[in-house]
C-alpha cells in the first residue's frame, strides 16, 4: 500500500482516539493506556465460541462446494492475473 493510505488510517485512528478521550474526559495518552489495559488476546474458549457463532450464521438449506480448488487456482495464478485470456499482453503465459 502506498503512504497515502497509511496517512489516512493514522488520521482516522487519531480522530477516533481524540473523540473517545474527550467523551471520557481523558487525555489521549490516558485513553491509549486504558485501551492497552482492556485489550486482551482471545482465549481458546472465546475463539471456539466465536467460530460457533459464525458457523451458526451460515445457511444450512443449500449445498456448498469445497473451495479448496478455487483457493489454489487463485494462489497459483496470482489472482487470475497469470492466466491466458488470449490477449497480446499475456506474454505466453
Amino acid at each position: 500500500m502506498h503512504d497515502g493510505f497509511n496517512t489516512r488510517i493514522d488520521a482516522i485512528a487519531a480522530d477516533a482516539l481524540y473523540e473517545r478521550a474527550s467523551a471520557f474526559g481523558h487525555s489521549i495518552e490516558e485513553e491509549v493506556d486504558a485501551l492497552r489495559r482492556e485489550a486482551q488476546p482471545l482465549s481458546i474458549a472465546d475463539k471456539v465460541a466465536l467460530s460457533a457463532r459464525q458457523r451458526a450464521m451460515a445457511p444450512t438449506d443449500c449445498l456448498s462446494d469445497d473451495s479448496t480448488l478455487i483457493i489454489r487456482w487463485y494462489r497459483d495464478t496470482n489472482g487470475g492475473r497469470d492466466t491466458d485470456d488470449g490477449w497480446i499482453d499475456d506474454h505466453r503465459r
